[in-house]
């Protein structure tokens, strides 16, 4: 319950978390008695992937500084009337229109750092000394017709203004292959030092703003470009698992994402330009590459383009409700979902793409009745099947299921290709008992169950087990060996 506030409250900071309630399943509060404290001066409401409605302050005339990161504005044209405003913070906010605030005479700072904001506020701004768009969708025109206005007001660069900067007086382009080894710098592959072909590698680089400024933990990316000034390194193009990422450490702000066609044209011109060795190295990335890029291809083809923006806005309520409305039979809908948990039959231990959000919110919005009922209308479809195997075998055992449905899926997943998820399927077995879930097992035992093959594409089946033998120090276990210990414990448990 919100707690009871005094009417004469200035100050307040909130923290909201998830749409259906916060991190230890509470429910979310009621916001409405919000609506009496109209003598607020200073709100801070961390909403985190949360709606938050501006229109529940809309009496706090006198609110000065306005705090709201990372949720989605309901209202947002009550901006209007907040004519004392001197700060706004709407950093990562999914509000797309700031023209509610057009000609605001008091307003001396906006923070909208990779928001979704696109329109900026009209007119003059005369107190307006900073406004933050880095990353946010504000087009170049856009910007030009904001700084015209209110030429007094710094804004941020976007991705190519900083790139332009931190490159200047570059003279050096630099190959790398990336091999790390310890104390040892990376083999350089090839060097150009051409005054031409610098600043025309330079000009292929366009940036997609949007999809920039995040990081990840898989380093720079290899093959690589270091773009340097003498022996300074001003830049490092790594060619990473998106496959057009650029890590710039100068500037600390995180990657920067090139768009697909600038990506494109500069891995033409370093393969065309940088020699065998380098097409040797590129290719080998490129091969690694491919089996998860052909996945995320596939889950376009199977999600509508609404799911797709809801989820590039990482907003897991919405993506549910987008999906609830383009998809209302709920059967289909888990069908839907089942698919995607299939598509390349990847190994159970790793999460790519849209699965973490489908095992974590998508799969668990509906009941395992109709789940089943979705396994039912697509038993001859090999996605829904591997999703299926995947969901009920590896991650919510038997769930709501008849064991004769459960145990047909055990049949299909024993063929796997991949190891991983044929001994995560004879431990479900295990738990199960049984005769006929020792059966299973007994097949597993005398090699009568044979792993299919991969689908076209996919990545090369796995060879590593997580699992082990008791007393066994050795990782690698063959599927009989496995299932024969699983069945011996069987025994030895039941006397």
């Amino acid at each position: 319950r919100f707690p009871d506030l005094p009417a004469g409250l200035r100050y307040l900071s909130i923290w909201l978390s998830h749409e259906e309630g916060d991190e230890y399943g509470n429910p979310l509060p009621d916001l409405s008695p919000l609506g009496r404290l109209t003598a607020l001066r200073w709100l801070e409401v961390y909403a985190d992937q949360t709606r938050f409605d501006l229109g529940l302050v809309a009496g706090a005339r006198e609110l000065a500084h306005l705090d709201v990161q990372s949720g989605q504005l309901i209202r947002p044209g009550t901006l209007a009337r907040f004519e004392r405003l001197r700060f706004l913070d709407i950093t990562q906010s999914r509000i797309r229109d700031l023209t509610p605030l057009s000609g605001h005479q008091r307003l001396e700072a906006i923070h909208a750092d990779y928001s979704r904001v696109e329109r900026l506020p009209g007119g003059q701004l005369p107190a307006l000394r900073e406004l933050l768009v880095t990353g946010a969708e504000v087009s170049p025109e856009e910007r030009r017709r904001f700084r015209k206005a209110n030429p007094h007001c710094q804004v941020s660069r976007t991705w190519k203004e900083m790139f332009d900067a931190a490159v200047a007086g570059a003279d050096r382009l630099l190959l790398i292959d990336g091999t790390e080894k310890p104390d040892e710098k990376d083999p350089l592959l090839f060097e150009w030092r051409d005054s031409e072909a610098v600043p025309e590698f330079l000009r292929a680089l366009e940036f997609d703003d949007p999809r920039c400024g995040t990081s990840c933990f898989c380093g720079p990316g290899y093959p690589a470009v270091e773009i340097r000034a003498g022996e300074e390194l001003r830049l490092r193009i790594g060619i990473k698992h998106s496959g057009h990422v650029l890590a710039i450490p100068a500037l600390e702000q995180g990657d920067a994402s090139v768009t697909k066609a600038s990506a494109e044209a500069l891995v033409a011109w370093v393969r065309t330009n940088g020699g065998e060795k380098f097409r040797d190295v590129f290719q080998e990335a490129t091969d690694a590459r491919a089996p998860l890029m052909r996945r995320y291809a596939r889950y376009q083809e199977l999600l509508p383009p609404r799911v797709i923006r809801s989820i590039e806005d990482d907003w897991d309520a919405e993506v549910l409700r987008t999906f609830a409305g383009l998809v209302p039979d709920a059967v289909e809908r888990g069908r839907l979902y089942l698919r995607l948990l299939g598509v390349g039959d990847a190994p159970w231990n790793e999460t790519h793409g849209f699965e973490g959000t489908n095992l974590d919110h998508w799969l668990p919005s509906l009941e395992a009745e109709t789940l089943w009922t979705a396994v039912a209308a697509g038993r001859d479809d090999a996605e829904t099947k591997r999703g299926a195997a995947r969901w009920f075998l590896g991650e919510r055992v038997g769930a709501g299921s008849n064991s004769e449905a459960l145990l047909r899926l055990a049949r299909y997943a024993l063929a796997s290709p991949r190891r991983f998820n044929r001994q995560r399927t004879m431990v479900t077995l295990a738990e199960i008992g049984g005769p006929a879930a020792r059966e299973l097992l007994a097949l597993v035992v005398a090699e009568k169950v044979k792993p299919r093959g991969l689908p076209e594409g996919a990545s090369k089946p796995d060879e590593y087990s997580v699992y082990r033998l008791r007393d066994q120090k050795e990782k690698d276990v063959s599927d009989a060996e496995f299932a024969k210990s699983l069945l011996e414990g069987a025994a030895d448990g039941g006397r």
